[in-house]
């Protein structure tokens, strides 16, 4: 009987023990690989293009000009052309055993889009808006899926003609901030989808003056000087991958 009674107790003491073996032989998660690389990419929204349409609109430049190629009659100005893509790739390395934050570091290039104006007769004004920035911002999780973020980010501003009388191209760099929420789907594979929100505060600059000028009589046609807030939100789906 007592033979009995051992037996069972080192059955019951093993059966206890399984989970705590299995657990030591185990590999580590793929959840604590601490670092990952991700390529996102969307679109952006901003008033940076609006601002100087409006300044158009006040300013003369929103004469009915002459439609060619694929077109007739006449197309209204000022107006603006929506930017292009808005791309991001960003590394990020998991903080603390297990990891309670991630310190992440972005390089981002957005389009801001091109204000379209014209003056009577043959002034043409193209200028279009850009904001390159690198962010370094703290992430925490909230969940496995969902992270939120917050930092500082250095800003470098273009704003340009496209036109066929380019001037010297309005940069300025300055410090902003960053606040960004997102998600990693799936949670702990090598490799992922992501997809990230955010709002990026820039700040205000005032380009110019633009001069429009008539090739043909050689007449002038100014844009003052235009305050405008390059601050923007956008929305990127990309991939990743951790290691």
């Amino acid at each position: 009987m007592r033979t009995l009674r051992v037996i069972a107790a080192i059955d019951v003491a093993l059966l206890l023990a399984q989970p705590f073996a299995a657990q030591a032989q185990r590999p580590p998660k793929p959840s604590q690989r601490r670092w990952e690389i991700s390529y996102t990419a969307g679109s952006s929204t901003g008033h940076a293009s609006d601002a100087i349409k409006n300044a158009m609109q006040t300013n003369g430049f929103g004469d009915a000009a002459p439609c060619f190629l694929f077109c007739a009659g006449t197309v209204q100005h000022p107006f603006v052309s929506p930017g292009g893509i808005t791309g991001d790739v960003s590394v990020s390395r998991g903080m603390g055993t297990p990891i309670h934050w991630r310190l992440k570091v972005e390089y981002a290039s957005a389009d801001l889009g091109e204000a379209l104006g014209y003056h009577d007769p043959w002034m043409y004004l193209f200028v279009h808006t850009a904001v390159t920035s690198v962010a370094v911002s703290a992430e925490l999780p909230f969940g496995e899926v969902l992270r939120i973020g917050a930092g500082p980010v250095y800003n470098h501003i273009v704003v340009e003609r496209t036109d066929s009388h380019g001037e010297p191209t309005f940069s300025r760099t300055r410090l902003g901030a960053v606040v960004h929420a997102g998600l990693v789907v799936p949670a702990h594979s090598r490799f992922f989808a992501a997809v990230s929100a955010q709002r990026r505060f820039v700040g205000s600059e005032s380009p110019g003056p633009f001069v429009a000028r008539n090739d043909l009589d050689g007449t002038t046609h100014t844009l003052p000087r235009t305050a405008i807030d390059c601050s923007y939100s956008t929305v990127r789906f990309g991939i990743g991958v951790r290691f």
